[in-house]
């Protein structure tokens, strides 16, 4: 298992080290997140937006905190870092606003003898690997 450090671009100090994870620290993430889904999948649809919607509001409450670590960890200047913040925001409540509609069931032209139908569940854990544009 290795060190993982991350230093500043801005003066090349050390701004955090950590150990990464072995395989047995990634299996209990994993199922972690497995589990906590059960309970998500449970919820109504309007529990989870509200509940994101929270999220959204606690991370757009600490943005100088995240500007600055933006700032010191990627060399973004400080005047722009919040725009993140805020475009994160921007587009996490866009998606949000438009949950109901898209996640909506279908029901497809009926054909004699069958019912039609489409639901839209949430069926297990994703990962996302979002690029890194600076």
């Amino acid at each position: 298992m290795g060190l993982l450090r991350t230093i500043s671009p801005i003066d090349g100090r050390l701004l955090v080290e950590r150990s990464s994870a072995d395989d047995a620290a990634l299996d209990a993430a994993l199922d972690a997140a497995v589990g906590a889904q059960v309970g998500w999948r449970a919820l109504a649809l309007a529990e989870r937006v509200a509940a994101l919607h929270t999220m959204v509001a606690a991370f757009v409450a600490e943005e100088a905190a995240i500007a600055r670590e933006i700032t010191e960890q990627m060399g973004r200047p400080l005047s722009q870092s919040p725009g993140e913040v805020a475009g994160f925001a921007d587009r996490a409540e866009v998606m949000l606003g438009i949950a109901e509609a898209a996640l909506r069931p279908l029901e497809p032209a009926p054909i004699s003898g069958f019912q039609r139908f489409i639901t839209r569940e949430p069926l297990g854990v994703v990962l996302t690997l979002a690029p890194w544009n600076y």
